[in-house]
């Protein structure tokens, strides 16, 4: 009896480090698509920024009033699927008691995407200001 119920025991626990093996493989494979996922959509907006000379920085901030609302929206889809994920496009309006979703308009887009590159270069310029800092402090 005893030897029935500890190879029962052992199927058991075996069976159950085997779900858990497979369900770590299967985590990870999935962890892994979405990765190449997300990779292959920033390559297509990088693509579509490309088109029109962008995607645009701090040295190309005057690209910026050239572009029609498509290419605004493509540099914001590009900003937001590498460095900005907390700039928009969209705003929700409440219209006869119901929530809608109002684009932006372009100079609203504009404004938006020079913020952001404002933002950007300001944090560089910290950055680079607080490593002169340390480095006059400690000579």
């Amino acid at each position: 009896k005893n030897v029935n119920n500890v190879t029962a025991v052992r199927t058991v626990e075996s069976n159950c480090l085997h779900t858990v093996k497979i369900s770590k493989k299967i985590a990870l494979i999935k962890k892994e698509q979405l990765k190449r996922k997300k990779v292959k959509r920033t390559m297509k907006l990088l693509d579509m920024c490309k088109g029109h000379q962008g995607p645009v920085t701090r040295d190309s901030r005057d690209l910026i009033e050239r572009l029609t609302e498509k290419q605004l929206l493509s540099e914001i889809g590009y900003l937001r699927a590498t460095l900005a994920p907390d700039i928009r496009q969209m705003r929700r309006i409440k219209v006869d008691g119901r929530f809608n979703m109002e684009k932006f308009s372009c100079a609203e887009l504009k404004q938006s995407i020079k913020n952001y590159i404002k933002a950007e270069s300001d944090l560089i310029i910290d950055v680079n200001a607080l490593l002169k800092q340390c480095l006059s402090v400690r000579e």
